[in-house]
């Protein structure tokens, strides 16, 4: 089954970030990532008009403290503090938030989707989320890296 929702380029998507960070972000397709509930990380998941989860993304620890701290310019060494106690601070989760509610316009096609809720990992998830990142109709594995920051992983699974 086809996806619903496709992705915009990785070059579109860094171009994007880079308008969110105001710095030349690179994305560039990578291989696949470990994501799942037991991850380290964090998760957002981001529904359809009916409630049920029809798209999540998954950032690695890495990514998730990099792109928290520079949205609001906050140093490397904050974002690598997070990484080195193996989970993204308060302040950072709150600011990646932002992104991935931005994150949302990612999506071409299909309905509008909306976030549903961002999750420090590991969590538990819905059902329907816990499906998707089990068996999507299309998964997307990517490279994030911000100048001044550490580089990342991202995981964008759709239904």
């Amino acid at each position: 089954m086809a996806a619903v929702h496709t992705l915009p380029a990785p070059a579109q998507l860094g171009f994007l970030l880079g308008s969110l960070f105001g710095k030349a972000v690179k994305v560039s397709k990578a291989a696949k990532i470990a994501a799942n509930v037991r991850s380290k990380g964090t998760l957002a998941t981001f529904v359809a008009e009916d409630g049920k989860a029809a798209a999540v993304i998954h950032f690695d620890l890495a990514a998730s403290c990099s792109a928290g701290a520079a949205l609001a310019l906050i140093p490397a060494s904050v974002a690598a503090d997070g990484e080195r106690h193996g989970s993204i601070p308060d302040n950072l989760l709150e600011n990646l938030s932002e992104v991935y509610n931005i994150a949302r316009g990612w999506f071409q096609a299909g309905p509008p989707l909306r976030l549903s809720q961002v999750l420090r990992l590991p969590a538990e998830l819905p059902k329907d989320a816990q499906a998707l990142l089990l068996k999507p109709a299309e998964r997307v594995d990517l490279t994030l890296e911000i100048p001044g920051y550490k580089s990342g992983a991202i995981a964008v699974f759709l239904l």
